[in-house]
């Protein structure tokens, strides 16, 4: 509609039909400030400013983001989780300008909202009301600018925030007749399972509104859980008012196989009312928040980086006709990056050392409590091998260690993880004997990596990540052991996918776009002809090549695959 500036004194607001990409290019060469900036970059783009202009622009530091700033700065001092929506206020520019400097910028939906009657309106005949909004909109971004602190990480985080904008922008396409399917089958299973609650007395019928409707029995689920604790001789999870929890993990842990059905039909409630509506549009636009506390990135409506790994979800995704999925995703990531940690913190690492030979840590972990020679375990790794079940399963306990234990995680968060993440159940003495005469005694760096960690977060009050100088306060122990490994993966990915985005949209991969990112894997849609001669074997190297100056003592690898649909239809 319109294209405002300001140097924090004047504003100019330029229509859409005046000549204004000399202004834009004049600012992008010194140095534009904006709130949620990559949006109008986005915009900017859509109507015919060179994409080339705006991708060299970020990538010399040039444009910066005052949300991202103000991100920053409350990460460092541990008040973001206060501040995001939906708990806090959230980080609209009209909320941190009233934080900041305490002035009330307007929220006049009849303004906001009604710019398009302008569409063919010269700036010099808008409403004074029209003219000031606009005006406001970058005086104040300026303002908030001039107030702000400076950080090192910045315009990478602008940089992340552009290419992930792209992405959402572009979406990604549903197959609604398969979703169709998964919802019949659902609700064929959800009748079911509803029917067998009846049975074991777990939920009644029950008249209302003139209809009969099932009812879940709270009451009598608590007496059973209580009474299967018992049996087992356990206490049972309490909620926070002292009465059982009767969530689906407690159901779950209980023995009893009418609370484990009523846990499953819990689950398939939110198949059914909450996961499967959300995914019914042809073309999804998710929200992404480019930069949460760890350095990561969320989704939401809907969120497609924690698709159910079961259940045929992420095979109704699928891409536009006659292109394809590629999908690459940074081998062990969180325990290449954690040994990179272990490598500048405490000056060694026995993880480094073993990836750097190219060996499987989880298969040291399952060799060991299978006591086997790790070559054996190696041999067991193929389907066709008579033991491969069994070292499969101990294979994903090592998993669930290696992944939890550099974290701090406790041995009933790892019997936790173990169950929920990787499919294997282990008893608290099992665990606390891998966690430390197993999995401790294979990688002994994590004594002196936890002993620093511990230093820091004692001495300042906050970590501060390697490489990118991002630091967060207000850090329990936990936070503070995954904080540096896991955000020097998001960094890195980060760093990557803007690498890659710029090849997709101008360089080598053109005609490719990224559609979804979930955390260390992009899904990447490429024309058929070519995915796996060409265009595969070029963003696994581009991927690789991206993180190599992050990881300058330890070895990454790209798993790449070519498939008609996510997680289906391989090729």
């Amino acid at each position: 509609m319109c294209v405002s500036f300001s140097d924090g004194a004047n504003s100019w607001v330029l229509h859409r039909t005046d000549d204004w990409k000399p202004k834009v290019r004049q600012a992008l060469a010194l140095g534009v400030v904006g709130h949620n900036v990559a949006f109008d970059m986005a915009v900017l783009a859509a109507n015919g400013f060179p994409l080339e202009e705006i991708f060299e622009a970020y990538a010399a530091d040039k444009i910066t983001c005052t949300m991202a700033r103000e991100k920053l700065a409350d990460i460092a001092t541990g008040e973001m989780a206060t501040q995001r929506a939906p708990k806090g206020p959230g980080y609209a520019l009209d909320t941190i300008v009233k934080r900041r400097l305490g002035v009330e910028l307007s929220k006049d939906a009849a303004v906001r909202l009604e710019y398009e009657r302008l569409i063919d309106v010269p700036v010099s005949q808008w409403p004074a009301a029209f003219h000031l909004y606009a005006a406001n909109d970058a005086l104040y971004t300026h303002r908030l600018w001039a107030i702000q602190i400076d950080h090192p990480d910045e315009y990478r985080q602008a940089r992340a925030a552009f290419w992930i904008q792209l992405m959402a922008a572009w979406g990604t396409c549903v197959d609604i007749p398969r979703l169709d399917g998964l919802r019949v089958r659902y609700e064929a299973e959800y009748a079911q399972a509803g029917q067998d609650l009846v049975a074991s007395g777990l939920a009644r019928y029950e008249r209302r509104k003139g209809q009969e409707v099932m009812v879940r029995n709270v009451k009598r689920v608590g007496e059973r859980i209580v009474q299967a604790y018992a049996n087992q001789g356990k206490d049972y999870p309490r909620t926070d008012g002292g009465g059982p929890c009767t969530d689906q993990a407690a159901c779950e842990d209980s023995g009893d196989p009418s609370l484990a059905r009523y846990s499953e039909y819990m689950t398939l409630a939110t198949k059914i009312n909450k996961e499967i509506p959300a995914l019914y549009k042809p073309l999804i636009h998710a929200y992404y928040d480019p930069l949460v506390e760890t350095g990561r990135t969320s989704c939401a409506k809907p969120n497609l980086q924690n698709l159910p790994r079961e259940g045929g979800f992420r095979e109704c995704l699928i891409p536009r006709p006659g292109n394809v999925f590629v999908c690459a995703d940074f081998s062990m990531f969180e325990l290449v990056t954690w040994a990179q940690c272990c490598l500048e913190i405490v000056g060694w690492s026995k993880m480094a050392e073993a990836l750097n030979e190219g060996l499987d840590p989880h298969c040291l972990i399952a060799a060991e409590l299978l006591g086997w020679t790790y070559e054996h375990a190696i041999e067991a790794k193929s389907k066709k091998h008579p033991e491969h079940k069994l070292l499969n399963t101990n294979r994903q306990i090592g998993k669930a260690v290696n992944f939890g234990a550099p974290g701090g995680a406790g041995i009933e968060r790892l019997c936790h993880q173990a169950k929920n993440s990787y499919g294997v159940h282990v008893e608290p003495d099992l665990m606390r004997h891998i966690k430390f005469d197993v999995w401790g005694k294979r990688w002994p760096e994590y004594k002196p990596y936890f002993e620093r960690i511990e230093w820091a977060v004692d001495t300042h009050g906050a970590i501060e990540q390697l490489y990118s100088g991002r630091r967060r306060g207000g850090v329990s122990f936990t936070d503070a052991c995954n904080g540096p490994f896991q955000g020097l993966a998001a960094d890195i990915a980060k760093d990557a996918g803007f690498k890659l985005a710029r090849e997709c949209y101008l360089g080598s991969l053109k005609g490719c776009r990224i559609v979804n990112f979930v955390h260390d894997e992009y899904v990447v849609e490429v024309p058929e002809h070519a995915a796996k001669t060409d265009t595969a074997p070029r963003i696994e190297k581009l991927l690789v090549d991206a993180a190599r100056p992050w990881l300058p003592g330890v070895k990454l690898g790209v798993e790449v695959t070519v498939s008609r649909r996510y997680k289906g239809d391989y090729l």
